[in-house]
């Protein structure tokens, strides 16, 4: 090999396994048989063999070969996956027409996909495996994978789901954008069982207009129907409705504004007639004001006597022909009380009463004996320990003479009224003679 020249494979060059030698010095000559790397300086080459099959070094070295020297082999790659180093393809044949195979290829990476939305191409997917998620995926499931609500739909199929199965169906969130016209007339939507209602709105919510036809019954007892508005009641467009107790004023019927209570008075006996009753306007203990309700009474003439009753019966009232009431003065019940004494009397109690009774005098009458030389005063009132001498007083006189006497009332009509708890007393001034001082007093008791 010449000096000087840089070892390189010329171009086209066969590769032979003739002597090749290399020296700046004729005298020292170096043999290769085969190929070989040469290293060093020019006037110190060392050779190293490349044996068959050998990896290429770091630092590989080109090697001259002469261009009359004969063809050298080179081994096949062995079997398996070869790293035949860093090829730049400029260029490839054009693919035939039709699918083109372009072989089996490993794709290790893939560069990042760009933030957003990424278009990978136009991808034509033209066959997919039998099962791409396994045969056993959810097998007992027909809503689980989506593998398995495939084989649902397979099995089970569309064709045969024309109606609902039984019981509760949910048919998801349906947005219904048309309906068809309804009928003219009355247009039955189905029977609609409607669970839950959306809360409405705070005040007024118009929930359309809606004709019930038909509403359940009620149950038995009392059945609460809501909060119910009622917008609109009486004709005169008021809507003041009365206060009615249905339980307190059972069987009454509403006659008047409402502002008035009549019902029916329910009459016993073998000729009782039930009868309306009444109230007037004005309550009792209220300013006096309105038409009185009269009361009526059964004309008699004078000379009659009315028909007795037993006792407890009704009776009515009677009066004479020109309306005047037939009145008796007095208490049914009128008690006279008669005393007698001759000594001077001081506080003493004529009639007594306890605690929660009063007493009503209706009259009286004081009288002293004929023969009496001793002409004694007298005062009559009523008081719980002393007599009084003013408030309270019912009888007085500053000295009675013999024989005579004084009085009040005729027990048709009230003399006097005591306070509650307090008695009827006496207080009298001089002993009188003879057969002394008479009293006698009408009264009766009442309840405070």
């Amino acid at each position: 090999m010449p000096d000087n020249v840089d070892p390189k494979v010329a171009a086209n060059v066969p590769v032979a396994t003739r002597i090749v030698t290399y020296s700046s010095d004729a005298s020292q000559n170096i043999q290769i048989v085969g190929l070989a790397f040469l290293t060093g300086s020019d006037d110190a080459k060392t050779a190293t063999d490349l044996v068959p099959g050998q990896a290429v070094m770091a630092s590989s070295i080109p090697v001259v070969i002469a261009s009359n020297q004969s063809a050298i082999p080179i081994s096949e790659l062995p079997a398996g996956t070869n790293n035949i180093g860093d090829v730049d393809v400029l260029t490839l044949p054009a693919l035939v027409a039709g699918t083109a195979n372009i072989g089996d290829v490993d794709v290790l990476t893939l560069p990042a996909l760009v933030a957003g939305t990424a278009n990978i191409g136009d991808v034509d997917v033209l066959t997919v495996p039998v099962d791409p998620f396994g045969v056993n995926a959810d097998a007992a499931s027909a809503t689980g994978s989506v593998s398995a609500k495939l084989r649902h739909l397979a099995a089970v199929g569309l064709a045969g789901m024309t109606s609902l199965p039984t019981g509760t169906n949910n048919i998801g969130d349906v947005d219904v954008l048309t309906l068809p016209a309804l009928v003219a007339g009355t247009a039955n939507i189905g029977d609609v069982d409607v669970l839950t209602l959306p809360a409405l709105v705070a005040g007024t919510a118009n929930i359309g207009d809606v004709d019930v036809l038909t509403l359940p019954a009620l149950v038995a007892g009392t059945a609460n129907i809501g909060d119910v508005d009622v917008v609109s009641m009486k004709p005169d467009g008021t809507n003041t409705m009365p206060s009615l107790d249905a339980v307190s004023r059972a069987g009454f019927v509403k006659i008047t504004d409402g502002t008035l209570t009549a019902g029916l008075v329910d009459e016993t006996g073998a000729s009782a007639v039930d009868v309306q009753a009444i109230g007037g306007g004005t309550p009792h203990d209220s300013v006096n004001s309105g038409n009185p309700i009269l009361n009526g009474a059964e004309a008699i003439a004078h000379g009659t006597n009315p028909t007795a009753v037993a006792a407890a019966d009704r009776t009515k009232l009677y009066a004479n022909r020109a309306g005047v009431l037939f009145v008796i003065g007095g208490h049914p019940n009128i008690i006279t009380l008669r005393l007698q004494f001759t000594a001077a009397q001081t506080d003493v109690a004529v009639i007594t009463v306890s605690a929660g009774t009063k007493i009503v005098v209706t009259g009286f009458q004081f009288t002293l004996d004929n023969a009496s030389t001793v002409f004694p005063s007298m005062r009559l009132g009523f008081a719980t320990t002393n007599t009084p001498t003013t408030t309270g007083v019912i009888g007085a006189h500053g000295g009675v003479p013999a024989g005579g006497g004084f009085g009040r009332g005729d027990a048709s009509g009230i003399l006097g009224v005591g306070a509650d708890g307090e008695d009827l007393r006496i207080t009298t001034v001089g002993a009188a003679t003879g057969n002394g001082c008479e009293l006698v007093v009408t009264y009766y008791t009442i309840e405070s």
